[in-house]
């Protein structure tokens, strides 16, 4: 194959498997930068709202139900963050795995669907919070 180093072989051994390892631990220890960068694009390309390719429409949809989900997510993690970690450690865990799994393989937008039932439920908390917030403010 075109893209394999020399003498590697057989691409499905597991001595290839071991060689490619070891080239792309050496690769990142010899470009860090480089790899920093690369792992910036491919968190922005598992996260973005849409492909790249997208009709306008899709794109408009998309930003419109996906936004504030997420951001509702991100407040809910940071809330509950500050508020008692330990009660939801493995969800924290959970989400970590899968986004450092998917980024350190291949990441695009369908890899972020195991992590959206955990945003969601934390997208649930934010907007509980600010339901009880906002009723608590009238009553009183």
């Amino acid at each position: 194959d075109q893209f394999l180093p020399e003498g590697i072989g057989n691409p499905d051994t597991l001595k290839s498997d071991r060689i490619m390892f070891r080239l792309a631990v050496k690769y990142i220890i010899g470009h860090p930068g480089r790899t920093i960068v690369l792992g910036g694009k491919k968190f922005f390309n598992m996260w973005r709202p849409y492909y790249a390719d997208a009709r306008l429409i899709n794109k408009v949809i998309m930003s419109f139900l996906y936004i504030p989900i997420v951001i509702s997510a991100i407040t809910g993690i940071v809330k509950t963050a500050l508020e008692n970690p330990r009660k939801y450690l493995l969800l924290y865990y959970l989400i970590f795995y899968f986004i450092i799994a998917y980024m350190a393989v291949i990441s695009a937008i369908r890899y972020r669907y195991p992590v959206m039932p955990f945003f969601i439920i934390f997208a649930a908390y934010t907007l509980m919070q600010v339901k009880n917030y906002t009723f608590k403010k009238s009553k009183g």
